[in-house]
């Protein structure tokens, strides 16, 4: 009788010890869950997670809550235990005067108990061990998953470098483009320089014109040189006209190559995926956190119902013994259920969420192979565009050939140039004058500055000595007033006085000197818009002067003209003069002499310019062949790099394949493990099947039969309302599966429990029928 008190009860479906009786702790059968559901119907939860859903339970809660309980049942058992050897002398009394008039009876009956407590006994150790070796096999599923997270952690740092490989190829991208910019500003200041040196060969080419307007004017008598000079002004006008064309298609062509290397599409096209992308972690986030409220919710709702349902009666509450081992096996035969149930649950979730987390994978490794054909693509596109520069430096290079001859032709035909041009020396002569002039009054500015300067820094350090001498004198007041006694007060408030003095001098001049910087930059900037406003003045002059130039040059035009119609009239009278020909004639000799002295120092002055232009064209040439040769090494070290980031690339993919491989082999390792469980656990339920019947049997045979028949009835008016109920929400959970959020996979369990519940009690209505039949049989062959 003492063997039957080791039966373990669980903590789960005891109620208060205010409504049971002393003798045994009431239980809850999973009968009574269908009866409380008939009575308060609850929300059906909702249906089990499919495979897509990624929100499913931490693996390590869900341990550490089975650990608990099992600790919490081992406890329980212990308080039973101590509970029933405190009854069981009662107990026996009340038993031993029930069954005094039957000792044969009694002495058959307790075999039979201490039979089936040794069979319980064997049945709870066979238990123990089923718990024992799901325990291992859980610290097995969590080992697994320990190494899972690590692969994962493994493939977030090779993504994290394969991100840092392509920053740095955009990177390097970015130098490319730099340097581009750089080689196209050096090649606009070579224009530049170009244009400067045209300027200079300008100027000295009117310097040189006018050392011969001196000749011509000599020589205004000879038409033929006058003419000469008229034809090739037009010829310099023309290739003055030709030159400036030039180099406007030069200003056109690099104007056209900065807009086409410095578009910077593709890199505002990746700003606006970053943002985007930026923009959908956060909704996921919002999302997350969501769901993470509402499986909180729905935990205290569950937990508020596990309370509730503690707290309602029994109606299976007798004060037979059968009735409660009946309840407590059924309530172990249903933890052992749930605890199945909950672990094929449990290894479900865990394999879609590796199938869900190998997708997510495929689609980085996708993504990423997305990003690098970009970045070939781009490297090309940025091949083609140093090549398209190679080729405008080689027409540039042919165009500064075309200018160089154009300069030396220009050089040839400087000899006969206008001679009204020596008026533009003289206002250039001026204009250097004024701006000697405005030299030297930003020299006094700049004086005066430093002038100020220089006050501005005396008064600093006056003031730093002003605030020394206070910060002294108030050391030495605070240590006399240490060593000696206190003065009379007249002293005092004299003291004060003349502190009071002195501080006022010294905010005074303080305020002085701030208002003399305040004064300083409005001083310097009257000084400059002095300054800008006689620059403007003086510009406006040296327009005015360049307009009376340009008169003065339509007017020795027209006297040229009239000197030539005066030559004319002059040949009329030549025949008469023949007698002053021969004067005229040594006066030409003598003009020619002076001619050709100045035709040679043209001549040597002609070949000093064009020894500097082949220098300069030299230094040119050799500026762009080094710009070329560094340019050329830029692209073979851009190649090496994109052959190397070409290799890692292979080099994730393969790694990606073998840890592909890898997970399938351990997804069908997982399969094949998870496979042999159910295989046992099936064999498990039917050996529970066989031991519940040889139970059912035990319970006929101690006459407890009708009220089980009335409990059962009761549950199977239950269940049936029940599933009319499941019916209707089914129905409305259909219509409104579209708009209905993903919720946590505890509810799903709490869904499964119940079905299985069910379950239990559909096959439980069979055997009772069955067990009706043989109650019937035994009966009759009792009257018999």
């Amino acid at each position: 009788m003492e063997e039957k008190q080791k039966l373990n009860a669980p903590r789960d479906f005891l109620r208060g010890a205010a409504v049971t009786c002393p003798s045994s702790p009431a239980l809850l059968t999973p009968s009574h869950f269908t009866v409380t559901c008939a009575t308060n119907p609850q929300p059906r939860p909702p249906d089990p997670p499919t495979l897509g859903q990624t929100h499913t339970p931490d693996p390590w809660v869900i341990i550490t809550r089975t650990q608990q309980e099992l600790q919490e049942l081992r406890r329980e058992n212990q308080r039973l235990l101590l509970k029933h050897k405190d009854t069981s002398s009662t107990q026996y009394s009340t038993h031993h005067t029930r069954y005094t008039h039957s000792p044969e009876q009694l002495r058959r009956d307790s075999e039979e108990l201490r039979g089936e407590v040794k069979r319980l006994k064997e049945e709870l150790r066979e238990r123990e061990r089923n718990i024992s070796r799901q325990c291992a096999e859980r610290e097995e599923l969590s080992v697994e998953l320990l190494r899972c997270k690590d692969e994962l952690k493994q493939n977030r740092e090779k993504l994290a470098e394969c991100v840092l490989q392509r920053e740095q190829s955009e990177r390097e991208l970015q130098c490319s483009k730099e340097e581009t910019q750089r080689l196209q500003e050096q090649v606009q200041q070579v224009c530049e320089s170009h244009s400067a040196e045209i300027s200079a060969l300008t100027h000295t080419n009117t310097h040189l014109q006018s050392s011969l307007t001196a000749a011509t004017q000599e020589v205004t008598l000879l038409r033929q040189n006058l003419e000469e000079v008229i034809s090739e002004k037009e010829m310099v006008q023309e290739q003055l006209s030709s030159q400036s064309s030039v180099i406007a298609e030069q200003a056109d062509t690099l104007q056209k190559l900065r807009s086409y290397i410095g578009t910077r599409s593709e890199e505002e096209k990746q700003h606006t995926l970053i943002q985007k992308l930026e923009k959908e972690k956060e909704a996921l986030i919002m999302s997350v956190e969501l769901l993470k409220v509402r499986v909180q919710a729905s935990n205290d709702i569950l937990a508020l119902q596990e309370r509730e349902l503690g707290e309602q009666s029994d109606p299976l509450h007798k004060d037979s013994r059968a009735g409660q081992l009946l309840s407590l096996w059924r309530e172990k035969v249903f933890v052992l259920l749930v605890q199945l149930r909950s672990r094929d649950l449990q290894l479900h979730s865990e394999k879609s969420q590796l199938h869900n987390t190998v997708c997510d994978l495929q689609q980085d490794v996708q993504k990423l192979q997305s990003q690098i054909s970009v970045f070939q693509h781009s490297l090309q596109d940025k091949t083609a565009e140093l090549e398209l520069h190679n080729i405008h430096s080689q027409e540039l290079k042919q165009q500064l050939c075309r200018a160089v001859e154009e300069n030396e032709i220009l050089k040839e035909e400087k000899d006969k140039n206008e001679k009204s041009l020596r008026d533009i020396t003289n206002t250039a002569h001026r204009v250097c004058e004024c701006v000697e002039q405005c030299r030297g009054q930003m020299d006094s500015a700049q004086f005066q500055m430093n002038t100020l300067a220089q006050r501005l820094s005396f008064a600093t350090k006056r003031l730093d000595t002003v605030h020394g001498l206070l910060l002294r004198k108030e050391a030495l007041r605070k240590a006399q007033q240490a060593t000696k006694p206190p003065d009379p007060p007249a002293s005092d408030s004299s003291c004060i006085e003349r502190l009071k003095a002195e501080v006022a001098l010294l905010s005074s001049e303080r305020d002085q000197l701030t208002q003399e910087l305040k004064r300083t930059p409005d001083l310097i900037q009257s000084a400059l818009s002095d300054l800008q406003q006689q620059l403007e003045r003086q510009v406006g002059h040296l327009t005015q002067a360049l307009s009376c130039s340009k008169a003065d040059m339509e007017e020795c035009e027209l006297r040229r003209v009239e000197a030539q119609r005066q030559c004319e009239e002059h040949e009329a009278t030549i025949v008469e003069l023949q007698a002053e020909v021969h004067s005229v004639q040594q006066q030409s000799e003598e003009q020619e002499g002076t001619i050709s002295e100045l035709r040679a120092e043209a001549h040597r002055i002609q070949q000093h310019w064009q020894t500097v232009l082949q220098e300069k064209v030299s230094e040119v040439e050799g500026v762009h062949t080094r710009q070329l040769r560094e340019m050329e090494t830029q692209l073979n070290t851009a190649r090496r790099e994109h052959t190397k980031a070409v290799v890692a690339l292979r080099q994730v993919e393969r790694s990606a394949m073998r840890e592909r491989e890898q997970e399938r082999e351990a997804e069908r390792a997982r399969s094949e493990h998870t496979q042999k469980n159910i295989t046992h656990l099936q064999t498990q339920l039917k050996e529970k099947d066989k031991d519940r019947n040889i139970l059912l049997a035990v319970v006929q045979q101690q006459g407890l039969m009708n009220e089980y028949r009335r409990i059962r009835r009761v549950a199977i008016q239950s269940t049936k309302s029940l599933q009319e109920h499941k019916q209707q929400q089914q129905k409305q959970h259909q219509q409104l599966k579209d708009a209905e959020l993903k919720e946590g996979s505890v509810l799903s369990v709490l869904g499964e429990v119940r079905s299985l519940s069910s379950a239990v009690i559909h096959s439980s209505e069979g055997e009772e029928d069955e067990d009706d039949e043989e109650g019937q049989g035994d009966r009759v062959t009792h009257t018999n």
